[in-house]
């Protein structure tokens, strides 16, 4: 069996390295194609999963608009299909590499597999792109794997066959048994010592400067109020630096890193009080870790941990976001009330699930489109 994973951006390697290395582990003749389109956030976690991909596109220009990413990934991943001609193709989640790489694979014929399948806002204009781009893969995806109940039911409710989607949970939550153990490695400051600590991340694209002002301020205004300290890894996107350090300048509750590698953002959800972030990737991990989540969204397509009460959507608003930092950081009780382990996403064994079926399919020979 030959098989073709592609990958471009940190989370998707986070969330195909556990199944890369899973089929490897089966026999399976895998060629790992990275994009490049987050190549130094990227090459920490391919290192994690001890992957090194065959190739690397080194598909990211200053300034290229995703209309032009999209298109040389299509072309470029084709001619790596017609290179290597796979049995299928591996995509994951709902990123440009994905997308581009799903559509390379539905022109050449091949079976798209598609990984973190049925996530929905049903808004198109948030997450954006992202929201188009997932629902776009599933058009052109052979199969189909569903990570909660809530995205196998909108999968099915799109008209794809029962038989060609599978729940398995989120691959995501499966790097965890890579990183068990592991301390941050580098040391929080002094004034950082016996308080509260919030890990906050920040980094899409359909976040207006002015609400990630917001934002900012107010988690500057609920770590000084009630005397918590925020770690802030900023995100290398354009702006975001800019705009983190002049919302934070002389704050003293307040550190700004640069991006942090998978390992210390597994650690830093682990000596967490609190978790404040836009991430979809980080909403699955603090809940499956139990830490306490305010997602800085208007909607989410992954709504189980706000049912299950482990995490709170505020929103961007100032005030909102204030209102939910503070409030779970001075009332101890609710705070410990969310303080529990919420397994909607997943049990850390997607990886292994997934494998078994692509290895069922092949050998039965249904793996076609």
């Amino acid at each position: 069996m030959k098989l073709l994973a592609v990958a471009g951006t940190r989370p998707e390697v986070v969330k195909l390295g556990p199944l890369i290395a899973e089929l490897k582990k089966r026999g399976a003749d895998m060629t790992v194609c990275s994009t490049g389109q987050h190549d130094r956030l990227a090459a920490d976690a391919w290192k994690i999963f001890g992957i090194k991909p065959d190739m690397d596109l080194k598909l990211m220009k200053p300034d290229q608009s995703p209309a032009r990413l999209t298109s040389r990934v299509i072309s470029e991943v084709s001619g790596v299909i017609a290179g290597t001609e796979p049995d299928a193709v591996i995509v994951q989640g709902d990123t440009f590499s994905s997308f581009g790489a799903a559509c390379a694979g539905f022109y050449s014929r091949v079976p798209v597999v598609h990984v973190e399948a049925g996530l929905r806002t049903f808004d198109l204009g948030s997450p954006y792109p992202e929201e188009f781009n997932r629902r776009a893969i599933s058009l052109s995806a052979s199969f189909h794997f569903a990570p909660t109940a809530k995205a196998f039911r909108n999968l099915v409710a799109e008209g794809i066959p029962e038989s060609r989607i599978f729940l398995t949970g989120n691959t995501g939550l499966d790097s965890f048994s890579y990183t068990s153990g592991a301390s941050l490695s580098f040391d929080l400051p002094r004034n950082a010592k016996n308080k509260n600590i919030v890990y906050m991340t920040i980094h899409r694209r359909e976040l207006a400067k002015e609400s990630m002002r917001s934002v900012f301020r107010a988690v500057r205004r609920a770590v000084e109020d009630a005397d918590a300290f925020c770690v802030f890894p900023v995100h290398p996107a354009p702006g975001i630096r800019e705009i983190a350090e002049e919302s934070f300048r002389e704050c003293g509750n307040a550190m700004i890193t640069g991006p942090v590698g998978l390992s210390d953002s597994h650690a830093l959800l682990r000596i967490s009080t609190l978790c404040v972030t836009d991430s979809g990737g980080l909403e699955e991990e603090a809940a499956f870790t139990g830490t306490p989540a305010v997602i800085v969204r208007r909607v989410t397509e992954r709504e189980e941990s706000v049912d299950f009460g482990v995490s709170v959507l505020s929103g961007t608003s100032e005030e909102t976001v204030y209102s939910e930092v503070f409030g779970l950081l001075s009332d101890k009780k609710r705070l410990n009330s969310m303080k529990k382990r919420c397994f909607a996403y997943g049990d850390g064994h997607a990886s292994e699930k997934i494998a078994d079926v692509i290895i069922r399919l092949y050998e039965k020979g249904e793996l076609q489109v």
